[in-house]
């Protein structure tokens, strides 16, 4: 059996070499939390994240949009008995893991590569660039399933690099390989697309020669996977409700057009920006190039066909159906542009890619737009420089602001119940009404129906109708059975500017109706 050259993980970790490496990562990290604290500090949830914050407050297998592990953590996060954590709680949580993926992806890069100093350097720049392109220097900030996936997918690909760098039969690479895929399964808990990551990886093992044989990647799938199907057999209700919402009634418009062509490309330049676009886009080229191409020896050969499996894989699952759906979303694909950032940091002695002077820029680019996006979001006066004609609903960054003053005008009302027109508003009202009814009159099913139906909340007698002006709602159609106690109005302004008007309206029941 082929024999490689030992690498010993512990012994890297503790060369200064390999710290001294990674310094400029950690400067960076450093330069940048200032901002993060304060945006940890001063904005809200986002009408996402005051859903999952909800999770904590309901545990379930499965939810309307995802696989339920975020719940564990929203609920380990949260302080009383409410099971709802706070907005400091839940970005305290998701600025720890943002911090530290960069480190976790220089880390993995040193996994598929010998212990060289130029390897060393080529996983610096890549970490960096992980650092700062605004996917994932903006987006792991907020508390989603991507905040438990992004690791996760990280881990497993660095331990299969691991296995895969040593032979079946050693302790180490069989405990790896395990590992490896007990990672994927419970990335698969966080969100379903860990279960393309599953596939990847056994067919990389499989793929290869000297691991097809082994059983260790099956006992990581039989250890870890087993209790959760036996968890999920008895939520087969919860998991037929994410698939038809997934599947059925979030893709009614659905269908492949150019509209969505322009979506997807438009969204990678804008999550990832032109420069670390172009620079993933080339590393990928080159390891398909690579993997088809050139003779190396058994070892890289299986860890770049793994690199290649976990980016395609994932890739020919959710680049058609973000074709297809109207409501997909550019970060889907941001899983599968792991393994080409992976390969890139990876080429140690080889040819660069794009001209240094060219990596810089593009880097440069990434991480100022990083920093104008997190300024634009916590200076109130930046509001400002948005053009009088734009409307103020189209901007994200209003979704945090504004809640804590309309909440503090909601009336306390016992026995009532607090009802929204959307998801949006409901997760909002649940994630700061902790304790009271919270229903929804979406247009759709949604997780509401089921931990409030409206069978339940409509035989309240005071209905508290909060809604904002994304959502205008005729009440008389709405509520034909009830009248108007009391409405009023909160406006919310940033830098002087009007950025969402909430209207408060107590409903009771008509006169004729006793």
């Amino acid at each position: 059996m082929y024999r490689v050259k030992s690498f010993d993980l512990h012994r890297w970790f503790a060369t200064s070499d390999a710290v001294a490496t990674a310094r400029p990562l950690a400067l960076l990290t450093v330069a940048l939390l200032p901002l993060r604290l304060w945006a940890r500090a001063a904005i809200g949830y986002g009408d996402s994240e005051a859903l999952y914050a909800t999770w904590g407050a309901h545990p379930q297998f499965f939810y309307r949009d995802h696989p339920g592990l975020l719940g564990i953590f929203s609920r380990g996060l949260a302080e009383g008995a409410g099971g709802i954590p706070t907005p400091t709680a839940i970005h305290g949580f998701s600025l720890a893991v943002l911090c530290g993926f960069p480190f976790l992806f220089f880390a993995v890069c040193r996994l598929f590569q010998h212990d060289e100093s130029y390897g060393q350097r080529r996983a610096l720049v890549a970490a960096i660039a992980i650092a700062v392109t605004p996917e994932l220097a903006i987006g792991l900030f907020g508390f989603t399933p991507d905040v438990l996936l992004a690791p996760l997918w990280l881990a497993a690909l660095g331990a299969a690099g691991f296995a895969l760098r040593r032979n079946p039969g050693e302790s180490r690479a069989d405990g790896a390989a395990a590992l490896a895929v007990a990672c994927a399964v419970v990335a698969t808990a966080a969100k379903a697309t860990g279960g393309l990551l599953l596939v990847a990886l056994l067919a990389g093992f499989v793929a290869s020669p000297r691991w097809r044989r082994s059983p260790w990647p099956w006992l990581g799938l039989v250890a870890v996977g087993t209790p959760l199907l036996i968890v999920a057999s008895g939520a087969r209700a919860e998991l037929r409700a994410m698939l038809e919402h997934r599947f059925i009634t979030t893709q009614a418009n659905a269908g492949f057009s150019l509209r969505n062509v322009g979506a997807v490309l438009g969204g990678q330049l804008a999550y990832l920006t032109p420069g670390p676009l172009t620079l993933v886009v080339l590393a990928a080229a080159r390891l398909v190039k690579r993997v088809r191409g050139e003779h190396t020896d058994e070892p890289t050969r299986d860890q770049r066909r793994l690199l290649l499996l976990t980016m395609l894989v994932p890739l020919a699952g959710l680049l058609p159906f973000s074709l297809w759906s109207r409501v997909a979303e550019p970060h889907w694909l941001a899983p599968a542009l792991l393994a080409p950032a992976i390969f890139a940091g990876t080429e140690a002695g080889g040819k660069d890619l794009v001209r240094p002077s060219r990596v810089l820029a593009a880097l440069g680019s990434a991480a100022a737009l990083t920093v104008v996006v997190h300024l634009w979001v916590l200076v109130p006066s930046a509001a400002r420089l948005r053009p009088d004609t734009a409307e103020a609903r189209l901007d994200i960054a209003n979704e945090l602001y504004g809640w804590d003053k309309a909440v503090a005008d909601i009336p306390a009302i016992e026995n009532a119940a607090y009802v929204g027109p959307h998801w949006t508003v409901c997760a909002q009202l649940a994630a700061r009404l902790a304790g009271n009814d919270v229903g929804c009159l979406g247009p759709s099913a949604d997780d509401f129906d089921r931990w409030n139906p409206k069978e339940t909340w409509t035989k309240k007698p005071i209905v508290v109708f909060v809604t904002d002006d994304r959502f205008p709602v005729e009440l008389s159609r709405k509520f034909p059975q009830r009248s108007v106690r009391e409405s009023h109005r909160v406006n919310v302004f940033r830098g002087g500017r009007l950025i969402r008007t909430f209207t408060i309206t107590t409903l009771e029941r008509s006169a004729q109706q006793g």
